[in-house]
């Protein structure tokens, strides 16, 4: 999965993809987004994980 995801980013096709999942019982947002350098050329990619268990929290009020 993830090599699919990094190949979209190199080739241009995304700029970023989002992967929600679960652990341990925790909403988890999974993002991935491709680093450019200024023209335009692919130099890598970063990834943020962030426990999403605020937002499930506050919609469930």
């Amino acid at each position: 999965m993830v090599r699919m995801v990094i190949s979209e980013l190199k080739s241009g096709e995304k700029d970023s993809v989002d992967l929600w999942t679960n652990r341990e019982g925790r909403p988890v947002l999974i993002r991935y987004m491709a680093v450019r350098d200024r023209t335009g050329r692919y130099v890598g990619t970063m990834e943020v994980v962030s426990d999403m268990t605020f937002a499930r929290d506050h919609f469930a009020k």
